[in-house]
């Protein structure tokens, strides 16, 4: 059997040499592929090098002829080109300068890779012999050089000797100097071009006799390929040990279950898949003759069973599962129920009688089904004597002869069961009598099993008596009395050890709500019915727990590390605890016997104590700061507590006072309202209490119908400052602003600091008349936009600066504290737009551009939730008009004003970052409309272009929101074109350009919008997977009177067909305008010329319409 597995793998390993041998074969084509190439690519640059100093020789003669200058720009581009200083345009080795005539074409572009041609020759490949034969061509050509140089210098002369100078430099041209310097340029020329024809013609050859031997190794692998495959074959099947179709016969009459005839087997035949199979067919028939076996012991059980069931001690019967039919019963059915058995079998139990009617019976059946077996099943049937009586029932169903059947026993439990009711009514009587104890009592059996417990029990663990009855007593046991119970029971039973029995233990209880508590537990043993019975008296003993347990915490808190001191009625001091000793430095002795008044301060006068003991004496208590003197003389503050103690008949027995020293706590309390309310750098108040500050001034204002102002102060440049001197030369700065703010308005004004560079003045008390509070508030400006352009010290640093202060007057409490804040806010914003160290009042119209922006706003946001947004489209069209596709552009229909131009909503969007879900609805609508129109005829070819903001587009989820959306529409990816600007590429280009890609190749289309207009890299627009440039309808406006624009139109066309890009104009009004376009190579065009845009049921007629 291993003689197939080792033909597989000379058989893998051959068919692995082939696919090898193929590659290499395919690899060595390529290389006459690339052998050619480069021998063409030389070719053309040796021949470039022979046309340039042809082409030098054309246009000096004809400058020299003619006198037009544009032929010596010419000879001054070839040179220039040649020698690396210019550019080399795209395709400039098939350029010919003999072919451009004056005034006729423009030159080349001049946009492609300045590079010298030797160089580029050297980068082709050119021997360092070759080089030197070009550069010698190279330097007779600049030697030649200077000879046509001379000759147009000639031609330049003025004067009366200009037409001699002319014909002497014709004269110059053609001589036979010329010639012959002429003809030294070719000959290192052709020297060079003989040498690299050799050089690429033997590579060539090199490349051709390599594939030649791939190609026979190739064959020779395919040949031994054919014979590995033989020997397979062979190996096969010897391994088989005859044809396929030979082991598919005999598998299939095994699998037929056809065992009569034996497969034949040779010698030489063991190790075969046909012996294999021999040996299955001995087998299985060994396993035949194994069933027949098993079947004669079943038969034998089967009597064994009869015999069982027959001398069963109780009733056994086996009977239906439908409807009770009786197969088989024993002779004890007559025995307990009367019933002899030839009266039972044929019959249902309901029709005998057994039960007492077929709902009760079908009711046992049920649950039997549910079970598949139920034991000790308790319920009555009749006797045939018409008694009824008790029975118990153990059946299961089990399959007879392929119905299922219930075997079933029944026992008469009567007599038991009278018993039973006997017991339960005397148990009745016995807990009736427990419930009247107080104590709880509970029975529990020798194996720990509760019997019963009375009310009080169940009111001290919160079990009622049905949860707990039948469980073990250790569930009323906490651990680790619960893990122990058992194993105690268990060694009392076996040494008679009594620990618990005849004493009463304090032990912890387990309550149902899982608390725990303490009880005192008394056990004795009796026994009832020859079994041993245990009964616990309980007494919850958690009040007497607790009361113990405030006694010591009296005790421990008395000595606790606040000091007490405990007095009489009248004062006199009875007892201290140490705490006491070491905050006063008094001794017990010391004490004990005077009054607290040798602790006095003298801080506190008459009054104060007064009210403390008329609040003693109205509530029992008091509390609160209070100054103290140590026994040292040092005065300390501390929180005294003075509680009552009264006697049972109500009146004051003692005094107790409890007190600790706040003296620190106080000074921390002070520092963090320093925090609170001051700005930690400057020591200024912070906007909290500014707004306190402010809140007393608008009060004042408004009781002495004064006015008052604000003054928001922020410095000009200071994140600049922060960020090229740091932050430590920043603070220095906010420092000595602080101190000069401080020092230019009056006492009872306000300085704060909002934080960073921002400061707010408030001035109070000013003039009744606005006029004149706006005088006092501009000369206070003033005053500090001079103060604070004065020279800085910061450090060794001498630093200026200057401030822009934005003002607004209030009076009274007409306008709130924000609005203030924000109307100063934004006169300082106008003296920043006006070129900063200004100061300026606050002016209405200001709040009116800002409320009807944010209203702008508002409204933006409800109009993309409600539906306020629409897309018209405008037709991209193809020649004289045939529509190709649409520019979806979106529109606001407001309720009130109507519709709104995205001019102006569209920035706002921007601003607010509302371009997101905006930009997003639109993708999603024209989505929705391209799988619309893919299913109706005419209008499925249409592409549709969306414009995406550079905040769109720089989303981290762009995307995968784009591919969600079509995806989610079912549009074809293929008919969406994102229409980008160029303010997209200033920077982060290269994640740019990743996006492009991921989406491009999902089949998305690309448009550079408004192209011309930006700040796009020609370096970068090459590596974009653009798939159209957008001329910018500023260019197509005056294309027809200003050259310029045409000329910039005529690049983007020229541009655009160089790297492979389609073009379309925008804004075409005219058709002089379209003509004009399509001379210059544009055919697709967008504008008022063709269609408006439209709503979307008149752009569907416009396109049907055609």
């Amino acid at each position: 059997m291993q003689a197939f597995p080792r033909k597989f793998w000379p058989t893998l390993a051959m068919f692995l040499a082939l696919a090898v041998t193929f590659v290499v074969y395919v690899d060595s084509e390529k290389h006459i592929d690339r052998a050619n190439e480069l021998r063409h690519l030389s070719l053309l640059r040796a021949g470039q090098l022979r046309q340039s100093s042809y082409d030098l020789t054309q246009m000096a003669r004809s400058y020299v002829v003619t006198g037009e200058p544009l032929y010596k720009k010419y000879y001054q581009d070839i040179l220039d080109i040649r020698d690396g200083k210019k550019s080399r345009p795209p395709g400039y080795l098939y350029s010919y300068w003999d072919m451009v005539l004056a005034g006729t074409q423009s030159p080349p572009a001049t946009e492609g890779e300045a590079i010298p041609l030797l160089d580029l020759m050297r980068q082709t490949g050119f021997t360092e012999e070759e080089l030197r034969h070009l550069a010698l061509a190279k330097a007779n050509s600049d030697a030649l050089a200077a000879i046509e140089f001379e000759a147009m210098k000639l031609v330049e002369s003025a004067g009366p000797d200009a037409a001699a100078n002319r014909s002497r430099a014709l004269q110059m041209m053609h001589d036979a100097a010329y010639l012959q310097a002429k003809a030294a340029i070719v000959r290192p020329i052709n020297e060079a071009y003989k040498l690299m024809d050799q050089r690429t013609v033997d590579r060539i050859r090199s490349a051709e006799r390599q594939a030649v031997m791939f190609r026979i190794m190739f064959i020779a692998c395919v040949f031994g390929a054919l014979l590995v495959l033989w020997q397979a074959y062979v190996a096969l099947r010897k391994i088989l040990g005859g044809s396929a179709d030979e082991v598919r016969a005999q598998m299939r009459r095994i699998g037929q279950g056809d065992l009569s005839s034996i497969i034949a087997i040779t010698p030489g035949m063991e190790d075969t898949v046909l012996a294999d199979l021999l040996a299955m067919q001995v087998r299985l028939k060994t396993i035949e003759a194994e069933r027949e076996a098993a079947a004669h012991v079943l038969r034998q059980s089967e009597r064994r069973f009869s015999t069982a069931f027959s001398s069963c001690p109780i009733a056994a019967s086996i009977a239906t599962v439908e409807g009770g039919r009786f197969i088989e019963a024993n002779d004890n059915y007559e025995r307990d129920f009367g019933w002899p058995r030839v009266d039972l079998i044929g019959k249902t139990s309901v029709e005998v009688g057994i039960w007492p009617d077929s709902a009760t019976r079908q009711q046992w059946v049920n649950a039997l089904t549910r079970e598949g077996r139920l034991v000790d099943f308790e319920t009555s049937w009749m006797h045939k004597n018409g008694q009824r009586r008790n029975v118990s029932i153990s059946a299961e169903i089990t399959q007879l002869d392929g119905k299922a059947c219930i075997l079933a026993y029944s026992a008469d439990i009567t007599p038991r069961k009278q018993v039973e009711q006997a017991l339960i009514a005397n148990r009745t009587r016995l807990r009736a009598v427990l419930d009247g104890v107080q104590n709880g009592v509970i029975t529990i059996t020798e194996s720990g099993v509760i019997e019963s417990l009375n009310q009080s029990a169940q009111q001290m663990f919160g079990y009622g008596a049905d949860e707990v009855e039948g469980k073990n007593v250790s569930m009323l046991m906490p651990e680790p009395y619960s893990a122990a119970h058992d194993g105690y029971l268990e060694s009392y039973r076996r040494s008679g050890i009594k620990k618990i029995i005849g004493r009463r233990t304090e032990v912890i209880a387990r309550h149902k709500d899982g608390s725990t508590f303490p009880i005192e537990l008394g056990v004795t043993e009796t026994w009832l019915n020859d079994e041993r019975i245990f009964i616990g008296s309980i007494s919850d003993i958690s009040f007497r727990r607790k009361a113990e347990a405030e006694l010591r915490i009296a005790a421990t808190a008395f000595e606790s590390r606040e000091g007490t001191i405990v007095t009489d009625a009248n004062g006199v001091i009875l007892r201290v605890n140490q705490a006491f000793v070491d905050s006063t430095g008094y001794s017990a002795e010391e004490v004990i016997g005077q009054t607290p008044k040798i602790l006095k301060s003298g801080r506190h006068d008459a009054a104060f104590y007064a009210a403390m003991w008329d609040c003693i004496g109205r509530t029992g208590t008091w509390q609160g700061e209070i100054w103290d003197r140590r026994k040292n003389g040092e005065i300390y503050l501390k929180w005294l507590t003075i509680s009552a103690v009264r006697g049972e008949e109500g009146s004051i027995t003692h005094y107790v006072s409890t007190h600790h020293d706040i003296t620190e706590r106080k000074k921390a309390e002070e520092r963090i309202q320093e925090l609170a309310f001051f700005d930690s750098l400057t020591h200024l108040p912070n906007r909290t209490l500014l707004m306190d500050r402010l809140k007393q001034a608008m009060t004042v204002g408004n009781r002495n119908s004064s006015f008052g102002a604000v003054l928001f102060i922020d410095l000009d440049h200071f994140k600049t400052l922060n960020d090229t001197l740091g932050h430590d030369k920043g603070d220095l700065l906010l420092l000595q602003v602080a101190q000069r703010l401080s020092s230019s308005v009056r006492e009872g004004d306000t300085v704060a600091r909002l934080g960073g560079d921002e400061f707010v003045v408030v001035l109070g008390n000013l003039n009744k008349t606005s006029q004149e509070a706006a005088s006092q508030t501009e000369a206070v400006g003033e005053k500090i936009l001079a103060v604070l352009g004065k020279l800085y010290q910061l450090g060794d640093i001498d630093y200026r600066s200057s401030a822009s202060i934005g003002a607004t007057l209030f009076r009274g409490h007409e306008t709130s504290i924000d609005d203030l804040l924000k109307q100063a806010d934004l006169a300082m914003y106008k003296s920043k737009a006006t070129g900063r160290n200004a100061l300026h009042f606050f002016d209405p119209a200001m709040q009116t551009v800002v409320i009807e922006r944010a209203a702008l706003e508002v409204g933006l946001r409800r109009a993309i939730e409600g539906q306020q947004l629409v897309l018209h489209y405008q037709a991209q069209v193809v020649g004289d008009g045939q529509v190709m596709g649409a520019e979806a552009l979106v529109r606001w229909q407001h309720p009130e004003r109507g519709m709104i131009s995205p001019a102006e909503f569209i920035p706002l969007a921007e601003e607010t970052g509302l371009i997101l879900p905006l930009g997003e609805w639109v993708l999603d609508t024209v989505c929705s409309q391209l799988a619309s129109w893919a299913a109706q005829t005419g209008m499925a070819h249409l592409t549709v272009a969306v414009n995406v903001s550079a905040q769109q587009f720089r989303d981290s989820d762009f995307v995968h929101k784009v591919l969600a959306i079509l995806n989610k529409r079912g549009a074809n990816p293929s008919r969406l074109k994102l229409e980008l600007t160029e303010s997209l590429l200033v920077d982060n280009v290269e994640d740019i350009i990743e996006k492009m890609f991921a989406l491009k190749a999902k089949g998305v289309g690309f448009a550079l919008d408004d192209f011309g207009t930006g700040y796009s890299s020609l370096s970068y627009l090459k590596r974009l997977p653009l798939d159209q440039l957008k001329i910018d309808q500023s260019f197509v406006r005056d294309i027809l009177v200003d050259p310029n624009d045409a000329a910039i139109a005529r690049t983007v066309v020229a541009l655009a067909q160089s790297l492979g890009l389609g073009v379309i104009a925008e804004g075409v009004e005219t058709e002089a305008q379209r003509a004009l376009l399509a001379s210059s190579g544009c055919h697709v065009y967008q504008g008022y010329f063709f269609s408006r845009p439209l709503p979307l049921a008149s752009f569907e007629e416009f396109v049907r319409r055609g």
